[in-house]
């Protein structure tokens, strides 16, 4: 079972989180952190091309409880730590 477009997603959410946290680092976010921004622009297009492939490998996992859980572990982390660095 291949989740690899569900784990690109997660990935974003991952490096999005960590490159907002990096820019808050020094109390302000201004045109000096635009350099932390670009591996999101990877991430972005790396899983916007396979994102209509993810329902289905949802689908799929749902018969595999430990898949189920590590992809979900996965999300949940990544999405705490976009919460974090959006609401820090």
């Amino acid at each position: 079972m291949a989740v690899k477009e569900t784990q690109e997603f997660i990935e974003l959410l991952d490096v999005l989180g960590s490159a907002i946290l990096e820019a808050k680092e020094d109390g302000k976010v201004d045109w000096k952190d635009a350099p932390k921004i670009l591996p999101v622009l990877g991430a972005l297009r790396t899983a916007v091309m396979g994102a209509d492939k993810i329902v289905g490998e949802l689908k799929e996992i749902s018969d595999s409880p430990a898949l189920s859980n590590l992809v979900l572990n996965q999300a949940l982390t990544a999405s705490l730590k976009l919460a974090r660095a959006v609401l820090a």
